[in-house]
């Protein structure tokens, strides 16, 4: 596959990922979301790959699904693979590090959870905000980091955190100066990658390893909920109303 939305680079044993839609702040197109489910599998089966970073750049890591596509092609579409893409990115085998600077909304908020580890700039923010359309955003992988009642308060309220805050409450495990995040985000990595690839497999193995039974089931769950509530007008509607008054369409 050849990608357009996203820069694929290796380095000394890391594999690394940059969403490359800046214009867009990295929103997550259908074509993004396949290049991603492409890029780790081909990372993830790469002997000379020992870690997998992912980053949106030093603006903007990003702010959820492309809405504007929401309105240009019907929700079928729009949504399409929607279990696949988030399986794909929450059972990666090898170790992985979201580095996140500026916004992490909605579906960036869920890419960032995808990290084994979160380095975070200080000027990263994170939220659900797909609740304010009338969507339920997916519990479980933020529950698994910050436990169920901490995970229900930001899910239904859309609240956003700061990065000093999300390291507060054990979901963000590092916090970056925002001049050079990126680079020291790579040094980080570098210096974890050292431990070698199949040492930080068998970590992440042993962690979550009766989590991870069940991820495929409790994400099936949670987008069966999800379908029921895509098929309401309201949503749409909502959507429409928030592109118009930003002056995203007419």
């Amino acid at each position: 596959m050849e990608y357009k939305d996203i820069i694929v680079t290796r380095e000394n044993g890391t594999g690394k990922i940059m969403l490359n839609r800046p214009r867009a702040m990295n929103a997550l197109s259908m074509r993004l979301r396949d290049e991603l489910e492409d890029s780790l599998s081909r990372l993830g089966s790469d002997d000379e790959v020992s870690l997998i970073m992912i980053t949106g750049g030093p603006k903007s890591f990003s702010a959820g699904f492309d809405l504007k596509e929401a309105v240009d092609t019907n929700l079928k579409s729009f949504f399409h693979r929607i279990f696949e893409y988030h399986r794909a990115i929450y059972t990666v085998k090898k170790f992985v590090i979201t580095a996140v600077s500026g916004v992490a909304l909605a579906g960036g908020f869920d890419l960032a959870l995808a990290g084994d580890m979160i380095l975070a700039s200080e000027n990263a923010s994170f939220g659900h905000v797909e609740v304010n359309f009338g969507v339920n955003p997916i519990v479980y992988p933020l529950a698994k980091k910050i436990g169920s009642a901490r995970a229900q308060e930001l899910c239904s309220t859309g609240r956003m955190i700061t990065a000093s805050e999300a390291k507060e409450m054990g979901l963000v495990n590092e916090v970056y100066p925002h001049d050079g995040f990126v680079e020291a985000a790579e040094r980080r990595a570098g210096e974890i990658g050292r431990v070698g690839g199949r040492t930080l497999t068998a970590i992440k193995e042993a962690t979550f390893r009766n989590l991870k039974k069940d991820a495929s089931k409790v994400l099936k769950f949670e987008f069966s909920l999800t379908s029921r509530l895509l098929d309401r007008k309201e949503f749409q509607n909502r959507i429409e109303i928030f592109l118009r008054q930003s002056g995203m369409i007419k």
